[in-house]
């Protein structure tokens, strides 16, 4: 019963981390100016990472300010759909524990369009989700 009611109170967190904090705490969410949203954020494009393969895809990595006040940012990684990016839906992927982020493995090592090994440094990954989706990890 211990389980239920930790889960119970792990739910009533996210749900208040992203239902609750928004509305409430909107003033903190900032994205610099209106022009470089339209733009399609061409200041976050990463055009070459060391040894990234050619890819027809483009994707984003950067910062979005959460907290101004106290300096609080998170960082992004968005890959776009590599086929009919404009008509594929949106995934947002959190995941993570102690010691490990949506980056340190989700990314280079399972659902992200480029792995991370020793031998070859960053190798296409032909299972990534974003052959299917665009998707976003925080």
């Amino acid at each position: 019963m211990e389980f239920v009611s930790k889960l119970t109170h792990l739910a009533l967190g996210v749900t208040a981390l992203f239902i609750v904090d928004p509305v409430l705490g909107y003033r903190h969410w900032e994205r610099s100016n209106v022009e470089e949203v339209s733009n399609g954020g061409s200041e976050d494009l990463v055009t070459d990472l060391p040894r990234q393969p050619h890819v027809d895809f483009q994707h984003y990595a950067s910062y979005v300010t959460v907290n101004q006040t106290h300096e609080r940012a998170l960082f992004y990684w968005f890959y776009e759909a590599a086929f009919n990016p404009d008509g594929k839906p949106l995934v947002l992927w959190l995941n993570g524990g102690p010691g490990c982020f949506s980056m340190g493995y989700g990314a280079t090592q399972e659902i992200g369009p480029f792995l991370v090994t020793d031998s070859d440094g960053i190798q296409f990954n032909s299972f990534s989700w974003n052959t299917s989706i665009g998707f976003a990890q925080l």
